[in-house]
């Protein structure tokens, strides 16, 4: 899984749940190959087949805790996404929210793939449940304000891009699309400091040098 989305807090959850399930129900309930399927299941390097065979392995096993069903059908959901396979992967994500409602990965991965899928209203709907479950992680709102200034909703979507950018200020997508709000709105000082920050993050960032091109000089 990308660190953008959830970092290694997700594996934590992961060996906290295990636990807790070993601790609560002893040895039997989690079978000895049970951890090790679920690190293939999040491996990033691994091949997606592998991945996809490792994360279903955990799904057939039984009596486990529902977090580990909705880490492995997360887990696998993003493989799939990898295989190009849209439709069977909005359906993990869609049965891991219903395990774990609570959990804001679930939301992140989902919004980005209703984003992928053209469906913003959905994708806003689940950066919103994710930002809702936790308020301290930028990437949400980094990705709810691009997609409120696509709709035209300038104020709200600065709001959001101001939030990302507090929670992380290397987050050079966000500036840029900060930095083009900024333009829009007729302030190009503070849109070419948008941009050159970007620059400075992501040398090779076309949609900065492209502002920084426009407004040199203005």
């Amino acid at each position: 899984m990308t660190a953008s989305i959830a970092s290694g807090a997700f594996r934590q959850l992961s060996i906290a749940l295990l636990a807790t399930a070993a601790i609560a129900a002893g040895p039997s309930l989690v079978r000895a190959s049970l951890p090790e399927q679920l690190a293939a299941c999040q491996e990033d390097a691994r091949p997606e087949a592998e991945r996809i065979a490792a994360c279903t392995a955990v799904l057939q096993s039984k009596g486990e805790p529902d977090g580990i069903y909705a880490e492995a059908l997360l887990n696998r959901g993003f493989a799939l996404e990898g295989l190009g396979k849209q439709a069977e992967a909005l359906a993990d994500y869609d049965r891991a929210a219903h395990l774990n409602p609570e959990y804001p990965a679930i939301f992140n991965y989902r919004g980005a793939l209703h984003e992928a899928m053209g469906k913003s209203d959905l994708a806003i709907a689940d950066f919103t449940s994710s930002i809702r479950l936790d308020a301290k992680e930028g990437y949400p709102y980094s990705r709810r304000g691009r997609l409120l200034a696509e709709k035209g909703d300038l104020a709200a979507a600065l709001k959001d891009l101001d939030t990302a950018i507090s929670l992380d200020a290397q987050d050079a997508t966000a500036l840029v699309a900060r930095g083009a709000i900024h333009e829009r709105q007729g302030r190009p000082e503070a849109a070419l400091r948008d941009y050159r920050r970007a620059l400075a993050i992501e040398p090779d960032n076309e949609e900065a040098q492209a502002g920084v091109e426009r407004l040199r000089g203005a």
